[in-house]
């Protein structure tokens, strides 16, 4: 449609409205007579109103592949080893049909958080610090339950790929904590603004 918003215009008004910082970019990569295809890379940087310390961040290169090529997500640093990684995912049906599905790498205590999620990772003195904390697990869990693609966790995402960010904070290239989707970007406002409260939250209990 003519008319139609694009999602930068979309993120702007978000920003807009919200009384929120925005930067965005986009270059369309050259088009050469072999290679005819269209390509662009494109981000959206949007801070939390309060201390820029949440990051909400929309990135596309449609000449990458993968998880780090196409995302839409929430990030705040914390103090891990770069090389530490969390994954969290919803727990569905299948994870209880197939006992050949991936498992679980890390156990809560009192098994109320793990039986309602898949969490792999590679450092667990790091998962323990970070998720043996009920608050911590609720906020998770409420923002899996926002949408069934959300994805949680640490350094999953490398948002240090994104050009121009390194200069402007050197919290972009720390470990981070991450609320995310990939192969789409978040646009509906009611959303956002949902998961920066608890982006936010999250925050100020992961030290």
């Amino acid at each position: 449609m003519e008319n139609e918003k694009s999602a930068i215009e979309i993120l702007k008004e978000f920003a807009d409205k919200s009384n929120r910082k925005i930067e965005h970019y986009r270059k369309d990569y050259p088009v050469s007579n072999f290679r005819p295809r269209f390509f662009y890379r494109s981000y959206a940087i949007i801070q939390n109103s309060s201390d820029n310390t949440v990051s909400f961040i929309c990135y596309s290169d449609s000449k990458a592949f993968g998880d780090n090529a196409f995302f839409s997500g929430f990030f705040f640093p914390i103090s891990a080893d770069i090389s530490s990684k969390i994954h969290i995912r919803r727990k569905n049906i299948l994870d209880n049909l197939n006992p050949f599905l991936k498992k679980s790498t890390y156990r809560d205590a009192s098994f109320r958080f793990d039986s309602k999620v898949i969490i792999t990772e590679n450092d667990l003195s790091e998962a323990n610090k970070i998720l043996n904390n009920y608050r911590v697990q609720d906020l998770i869990l409420k923002a899996l339950k926002h949408d069934e693609r959300i994805r949680v966790g640490i350094n999953n995402i490398e948002i240090d790929a994104i050009p121009d960010t390194k200069d402007k904070s050197d919290s972009i290239t720390e470990s981070h904590f991450e609320i995310y989707i990939t192969g789409q970007w978040l646009l509906e406002s009611s959303s956002i603004e949902e998961l920066f409260i608890i982006a936010d939250e999250l925050r100020r209990l992961i030290k």
